[in-house]
């Protein structure tokens, strides 16, 4: 795809070329979501990078992690995310971010919020949820925020998954298996209420 002439269907965003301001991103995107002003933030897992992209210009708003980083993370004792999967926009702008983690010392998986001052150029860590014992989840994984304040956080390559409640207690951690003592490992998880009609859950 040319650069400049990005669709917002989530079906061209798997691989995209757009540019702005002289650089370029490149890669799959592992996650989309949609910002609360209707722009795209994709998550571009082999870049470490969270761009939002304005849906009616197709220029890059901005982009958080990687090597054309705009932003200054604040209190997050990890330096920012790498290798990450998931990003959910929250109610609040907050954004949730499944951090695979693949440069920390020693490599970890967590979920971790950020609130974003778009103004300020930063991003600050108000948030982060890590199994214990610690867990590196080397790639996929999932967190969703739950409308009544848990988070769902799934490390996918070891088959579990646990909710979590706002102050990072462990309310329940449940494993998945395709048979019995035969570990799944999902792409993605998502908590749902029901099958057959879509609900908030």
């Amino acid at each position: 795809m040319p650069a400049r002439t990005l669709n917002t269907t989530i079906g061209s965003l798997g691989r995209a070329t757009v540019s702005c301001t002289g650089w370029i991103t490149r890669g799959a995107a592992a996650s989309l979501d949609f910002d609360l002003d209707g722009g795209v933030i994709v998550s571009y897992r082999d870049l470490s990078a969270l761009v939002k992209v304005d849906r009616k210009t197709h220029e890059i708003a901005w982009q958080l992690g990687g090597m054309h980083n705009q932003f200054t993370f604040v209190d997050d004792p990890l330096g920012g995310f790498d290798g990450q999967h998931t990003v959910r926009v929250l109610p609040n702008g907050h954004l949730l971010i499944f951090d695979n983690g693949w440069t920390h010392s020693p490599p970890t998986s967590r979920a971790v919020e950020y609130a974003i001052d778009r103004v300020c150029k930063t991003a600050t860590m108000v948030w982060q949820y890590s199994a214990r014992p610690p867990i590196f989840n080397d790639f996929t994984g999932a967190v969703q925020r739950l409308a009544n304040g848990n988070t769902v956080v799934a490390w996918t390559r070891e088959g579990m998954v646990d909710e979590v409640r706002a102050d990072g207690t462990l309310l329940s951690r449940t494993t998945l298996e395709m048979a019995p003592g035969r570990i799944a490992t999902p792409y993605r998880v998502t908590r749902i209420k029901s099958l057959y009609g879509y609900a908030r859950p």
